[in-house]
């Protein structure tokens, strides 16, 4: 019995199916790397693509490597309005973004002008990829982030530019070419440079004066950082109008960083918000002109503090007369204007009122009494005591998050007479 002869075996499938894994692998790493279907436009106008390294655009001698934001998200300026997602803003960032180490967040800080000057977080999770779509689509993300996080409420009242420029000057003082983006209106109420208790928009010349007395503050201290500010002496409600004063402040501000020894330039947004974010926190008004109906004082704790369930003064009276003067000093007795004094009371989140009003009313008539101590005549002062603490609509909330340095006040409020 002879063997059967095995039939020849056909390879064609599995050659073919091989052939398809191979140069499927071959597309992906062709993909992976960026070298097909990117030429390099795709990273704009003023870069090519890094030949030696995938997923990154070349930078430039002008960009910088290092970002600080200094956000104006205070009650006396427009609600931030960059966009980092198109335009020179966005070739800021991208010249940032290409010039951090693969699979490290780029060096970009966002600092809040509020009270203490603290950083805001944001999600830092975009990296450059392996290919430079990829990398734009980071890019991207990461612009969208900012513009949201640069429009997060402040923790803290007041308002201290100069401190928030200081605190990114320390952040940045390794970098290269860092940059440092102010947004906002430049004015103070507490820092090295307070508009809100000192004359120094009337006198531009001793703004360096009041740097010079600072302990933290020393000559060229931003030495080699450049400056750019948006929006600077753009105001919204309660603080007065002072367009008038637009180049005055940027006067000063010019030769503040020149002191400090950096470099400023000033640009505006497309399209400037009429309104801040909404926050509870107070910022002292800037005073130039006479009083007039709408104008407000908040005396928190941080301006006169009173003894606990007291209304007697625990800040000295001269240190309270002080910070008024500013204030008081616009009051015009043939303007036909009056002012309404209204104490508040710490009340905690719960919702609760504690007190009948009894101890906010004495506080407002220790207050009324420093202002007839002042100039202003006593028929000219009304004053009243709310049963809990300050609120946007009704004379007073049974529930506020403002701190208790903020719920302990009293409110100066301008009427017509």
């Amino acid at each position: 019995m002879s063997r059967r002869r095995r039939g020849k075996k056909n390879n064609l499938p599995i050659l073919a199916f091989a052939i398809v894994v191979i140069a499927g692998f071959a597309l992906f790493l062709l993909f992976s790397s960026g070298s097909i279907f990117e030429d390099d436009s795709i990273c704009g106008e003023a870069r090519e693509k890094d030949p030696d390294n995938g997923g990154y655009c070349m930078t430039t001698k002008n960009d910088h490597d290092e970002l600080a934001i200094v956000v104006g998200n205070t009650q006396n300026s427009p609600e931030p309005n960059l966009d980092f997602t198109k335009g020179e803003l966005l070739d800021i960032l991208k010249g940032v973004f290409y010039n951090t180490e693969r699979n490290d967040s780029p060096n970009i800080y966002i600092i809040s002008a509020s009270g203490t000057n603290k950083r805001i977080d944001y999600n830092d999770k975009y990296r450059v990829k392996r290919n430079v779509s990829a990398s734009n689509n980071e890019l991207k993300n990461l612009g969208k982030e900012i513009n949201s996080a640069i429009k997060s409420l402040p923790t803290e009242p007041g308002a201290d530019y100069i401190g928030g420029i200081l605190e990114a000057g320390t952040i940045l003082k390794d970098a290269e070419n860092p940059l440092i983006i102010v947004v906002g209106s430049g004015y103070n109420d507490t820092g090295a440079l307070n508009f809100a208790q000192n004359n120094i928009l009337q006198n531009k010349d001793i703004a360096i004066d009041y740097l010079k007395r600072n302990n933290r503050i020393r000559e060229n201290i931003l030495d080699g950082k450049s400056v750019q500010w948006y929006d600077i002496g753009n105001v919204v409600s309660p603080q007065v109008d002072l367009s008038d004063y637009k180049t005055d402040i940027r006067e000063i501000y010019d030769d503040v960083i020149s002191y400090l020894g950096g470099k400023i330039q000033f640009d505006s947004s497309k399209e400037i918000k009429n309104e801040s974010v909404k926050s509870q926190f107070t910022v002292q008004q800037v005073y130039i002109d006479k009083l007039k109906e709408g104008d407000i004082f908040n005396i928190t704790e941080n301006i006169g503090e009173f003894k606990p369930e007291s209304s007697e003064l625990k800040t000295p009276l001269a240190e309270l007369k002080d910070k008024l003067t500013p204030f008081v000093s616009k009051f015009d007795l043939n303007a036909g204007i009056r002012l309404d004094v209204t104490g508040y009371t710490y009340v905690g989140s719960g919702n609760r009122c504690p007190t009948d009003g009894q101890i906010a009313l004495g506080r407002a008539n220790t207050i009324k009494g420093v202002l007839i101590d002042m100039g202003v005549p006593s028929n000219k002062i009304d004053t009243h005591g709310g049963k809990g603490a300050p609120a946007d609509g009704p004379d007073y909330t049974c529930s506020s998050n403002l701190p208790a340095s903020e719920q302990r006040t009293v409110k100066i409020k301008v009427l017509k007479d």
